[in-house]
């Protein structure tokens, strides 16, 4: 049923290849701004799982609040 419905669409065969090109050219622009990204921004990014600072635990209790 589905094959027949796609077969009857014109242009049907050029959506897996628009899908891929949109795929990898959004892939090729985050992995060019990660190489990019200034390492200091990395090793804050690493830490934050691992921060206990009160920020952190006052931002979770309010929003704990309020739900």
């Amino acid at each position: 049923m589905y094959k027949e419905t796609l077969r009857s669409i014109d242009g049907v065969s050029l959506f897996p290849v628009i899908a891929i090109l949109i795929f990898v050219i959004f892939f090729l622009i985050v992995l060019y701004f990660v190489i990019r990204m200034d390492k200091n921004k990395v090793q804050e990014f690493s830490a934050l799982p691992l921060e206990n600072g009160p920020e952190n635990s006052n931002s979770l209790t309010q929003a704990v609040n309020h739900v």
